[in-house]
């Protein structure tokens, strides 16, 4: 059986993202060192004339733990047209987080605003772009937070009726 890897949209190949990870785990002896495979057979997972040979999962797993950042796991949701959102820690007190969401709510509707303004005229800048980004990409990490911070109370609201 072959695998092939087809390209996706953002990152290029999966090869190509194989090779990103393991140069951030310092490379293939650093790499070697975070998970349970070798040198060799890290290189033959990055190298695109080795069809046959693909990291396992359990390896990403490692090596995006090693290096604190899922290189390979945002290239796959990238293939799949979607997007990794990285939750914040979920506090450990929940009974303030509604008034903590509010503001932080607010506060990117504010940004929305300032973003609307940013697109209205068609033209977007460098400037504009790269701080539409963060605005958004911060934007989406709070409300992935606010699911869950829904998801936990719901969860709870559920028990205690019970």
């Amino acid at each position: 059986m072959t695998i092939t890897s087809r390209p996706a949209r953002r990152f290029g190949t999966l090869k190509e993202a194989t090779r990103r990870l393991i140069e951030a785990c310092g490379g293939l002896d650093g790499a070697a060192e975070s998970c349970r495979v070798g040198r060799s057979c890290l290189s033959d997972n990055q190298n695109e004339e080795r069809n046959e040979s693909f990291l396992a999962a359990d390896c990403i797993a490692q090596l995006e733990a090693a290096c604190g950042k899922p290189i390979v796991t945002e290239h796959l949701a990238s293939r799949h047209h979607g997007i990794l959102v990285t939750l914040p820690d979920t506090p450990a007190d929940l009974s303030s987080w509604m008034q903590t969401e509010a503001a932080v709510l607010k506060a990117h509707a504010e940004r929305a605003v300032v973003m609307a303004e940013s697109l209205a005229d068609g033209k977007l800048t460098l400037s504009e772009a790269s701080e539409c980004l963060r605005s958004t990409d911060a934007a989406l990490r709070e409300l992935a937070l606010l699911r869950e911070l829904l998801r936990l109370h719901i969860e709870r609201l559920t028990a205690n009726a019970a």
